[in-house]
């Protein structure tokens, strides 16, 4: 989505883009749009920088504040935000609970911290499709596996050493959300200490407390632990609703938490989901079917930020011509009887010499009432009936 809306989100992404650039070396819309947004799929060296935890933080962080920007600018603000794994940063910056530069700067140092806990023995995590009991008992007694993330009823993640998972692992650098990486904790601690936290205006769920969370020393402690602590998606989501939330709006992620929300709120039919972006780059159409989504659900859509001011003009519609077709039912001809010119219909008389269409008396000789164009039931349409179907093109 972010690359097919390079102009609308090119002011956000410059000015996220300094802390990131200040700590990395790259920027996001360097990786976004530049030489590297392009490099052929043999180039590994190019494409595995960006993947590299302390360099992906910050660049994940200023893509998903950026996409929240340009919904605010369309009209779309939250009234509650939730995120998993490094997209809580996000919502917590669309919140308000920190200003989007900080977050970017907070990310960069989470990253590097989380870096250098990376080293030694490598972690990996693993997606398994079951309840919470039934992998409980899976990892019961292997060491070096712990839960990471419980994403909706039927799928948790664990992470674990290599030689714990001993099975096919998500393409992860490390044992994310798991005690292997206690030791960038303090690291966290330490900088957060230094960074303005505020009460957030705007209701934010944490996926570590899977609650409601407002208290700036509550929201410090969160963000220290969030890298050894699981993330409880499912808890938070029925914590969302709980708090009135129906519209859920996923702003990054190719629409993946979508499933995980619907099955976390299985028997709900009071929710709508909606998501900006889609698998491949679409022009920018999935951003703009979900601007048409929430319109539709009543949000205030305002979609002239993605215009620039030069090129917006009012354009005057043709008037369209609601052209009109008649059809006809035709009655079906019966073979003319003997000694008569035209065919007669007449209608049968029920007890009491009424109709059994509900005229009283009985057909006058000769039968005309049941001729077709008027027929028993009264009209003077061309059907029997009297009346006509009309069709708008």
């Amino acid at each position: 989505m972010m690359h097919d809306l390079y102009q609308p989100v090119r002011a956000a992404l410059d000015t996220l883009g300094a802390p990131a650039r200040e700590h990395t070396g790259l920027s996001p819309a360097q990786v976004l749009y530049g030489k590297r947004a392009s490099t052929p799929p043999g180039d590994a060296q190019l494409r595995q920088r960006p993947a590299g935890t302390d360099v992906c933080q910050p660049l994940l962080g200023s893509v998903q504040i950026a996409a929240t920007r340009l919904l605010a600018a369309c009209g779309v603000s939250p009234d509650l935000t939730l995120g998993h794994s490094t997209g809580e940063f996000a919502a917590a910056a669309a919140a308000s609970a920190l200003t989007g530069e900080d977050t970017v700067r907070l990310l960069a140092h989470r990253g590097a911290a989380l870096a250098q806990a990376e080293t030694g023995a490598r972690g990996g995590m693993l997606a398994v499709q079951s309840d919470k009991e039934t992998c409980r008992r899976l990892v019961h007694r292997i060491d070096d596996v712990w839960f990471a993330c419980f994403n909706h009823p039927r799928q948790v993640v664990v992470s674990g050493t290599v030689q714990g998972l001993a099975a096919v692992t998500l393409e992860v650098s490390n044992a994310f959300h798991s005690p292997r990486l206690a030791s960038a904790e303090a690291a966290m601690r330490a900088d957060l200490a230094r960074r303005p936290v505020t009460r957030p205006p705007v209701a934010f769920v944490s996926c570590v407390s899977a609650a409601l969370c407002s208290d700036p020393a509550e929201l410090r402690e969160l963000r220290a632990r969030h890298a050894c602590a699981p993330v409880r998606f499912e808890e938070a989501v029925r914590s969302a609703y709980t708090h009135g939330a129906r519209v859920f709006l996923q702003v990054t992620g190719n629409r993946s938490l979508l499933a995980s929300v619907r099955r976390s709120l299985a028997g709900h039919d009071d929710i709508r989901l909606a998501g900006t972006d889609g698998p491949a780059p679409d022009s920018g159409r999935g951003f703009l079917q979900a601007l048409a989504h929430l319109a539709v659900l009543g949000a205030p859509v305002d979609p002239r930020a993605l215009i620039p001011h030069q090129d917006r003009r009012l354009l005057d519609l043709p008037v369209a011509r609601l052209d009109t077709q008649s059809y006809w039912i035709q009655q079906p001809r019966r073979p003319a009887m003997a000694g008569r010119e035209r065919s007669l219909v007449r209608p049968a008389l029920g007890p009491g010499g009424r109709t059994r269409n509900g005229c009283g008396g009985a057909p006058r000789r000769g039968g005309r009432r049941g001729r077709r164009g008027g027929g028993a039931g009264g009209g003077g349409g061309r059907h029997p009936g009297g009346g006509h179907l009309r069709k708008k093109k």
